[in-house]
């Protein structure tokens, strides 16, 4: 598997989906972050299984 995607870094993206103020709690940063992956259904195509 791994050499059939021998280029997959050059292929990697991301998105900066938000930016938070530093004085955030974490549990802020936490909660935002389970509301996003439930938005964005991450979970049900098993990512972020977190």
């Amino acid at each position: 598997m791994w050499d059939q995607h021998a280029d997959r870094n050059k292929r990697f993206q991301f998105s900066i989906l938000g930016l938070l103020p530093i004085t955030c709690l974490r549990e802020e940063v936490i909660q935002l972050e389970q509301i996003t992956k439930k938005k964005w259904g991450s979970r049900i195509f098993g990512y972020n299984s977190n």
